[in-house]
């Protein structure tokens, strides 16, 4: 429950940023990214002001962080970088990649999946693995996106990570929607 609060409030921080730059059609400056990248610690500090729990706190600060360190606002690095965080960078990136902005088009989840797989090293394989399940829905669809964008160990592990978070909940707790079928995958919809 404290992990999806604060999945809702992971951008509170940027109620704190000028508008005209949240907003901004075209390409930010470096003085407006900048800018932008303070809202983490915006909303950390927001969340610590009413008192939410420290896991809310921790999402607020560290959702932009990447395991191999490459993240902000403090590049924290594998194990320094905590559980509900690590969830929350991999579902942000995703809600940004399949999700109308300002800046850019909504893109298929494939597309969205794919490109996140492109990044895997600043990701958690577990969680990337948990979205796929959620995402694909299906053990035969994991395996092929799997296989098309990993080798070894790491395709094992994601594969074996979602198969762990579809035992984790029972099918009457799923969120329904349409799994993509094979034939999208193979088809080229997510490169």
């Amino acid at each position: 429950q404290q992990v999806g609060i604060g999945g809702l409030l992971h951008d509170v921080g940027k109620t704190q940023i000028d508008p005209m730059i949240i907003f901004k059609q075209g390409e930010l400056t470096d003085d407006e990214y900048q800018e932008v990248r303070r809202h983490s610690v915006l909303g950390a500090e927001i969340a610590t002001k009413h008192g939410l729990p420290d896991i809310v706190v921790e999402i607020c600060r560290s959702h932009h962080e990447r395991l191999d360190g490459s993240g902000y606002p403090d590049g924290l690095k594998g194990a320094d970088l905590g559980r509900a965080a690590r969830i929350a960078a991999i579902a942000d990136v995703y809600d940004a990649l399949t999700s109308e902005r300002v800046y850019s088009r909504s893109r298929h989840h494939l597309d969205a999946l794919s490109v996140i797989a492109t990044q895997i090293e600043g990701f958690d394989p577990a969680a990337f693995g948990a979205l796929l399940d959620i995402v694909l829905r299906n053990d035969q669809l994991i395996v092929n996106f799997c296989s098309k964008h990993f080798d070894g160990a790491l395709r094992d592990r994601i594969v074996e990570a979602a198969r762990k978070a579809a035992k984790a909940v029972p099918a009457h707790r799923r969120i329904a929607h349409k799994p993509p079928e094979d034939r999208e995958i193979e088809a080229g919809m997510a490169p």
